[in-house]
């Protein structure tokens, strides 16, 4: 992937051939701008997620595995740098059992 920046642009190239052109922002943001339809389905799917909803499913499960969540949610930069963790561990509970995780 190459990115050519002008004053009023912003281009990505894949093998030599433009994928995508935005206009560039003046003003520096603090937050990165990500656009959805940009994103493989993949990485979609994690913006349906919060951070209050893995604490919700903690109540469930137990103290060492709330230790581990919340390592992963604060872990990072952003919370959302954990969620794909904490989504792997509910599909975990959902195979092994909830009990199996608390050891």
């Amino acid at each position: 992937m190459d990115i050519r920046l002008t004053r009023n642009t912003v281009e990505a190239f894949f093998c030599g051939s433009r994928v995508a052109s935005h206009p560039r922002k003046q003003c520096a943001e603090r937050d990165p701008i990500s656009i959805p339809e940009h994103m493989p389905a993949e990485h979609k799917k994690y913006l349906m997620h919060h951070a209050d909803e893995f604490r919700i499913w903690l109540k469930d499960i137990g103290e060492k595995t709330s230790a581990v969540v919340e390592r992963f949610l604060l872990g990072g930069s952003e919370p959302e740098q954990g969620y794909k963790s904490c989504a792997n561990l509910t599909k975990l509970a959902d195979r092994r059992g909830h009990g199996r995780l608390n050891l």
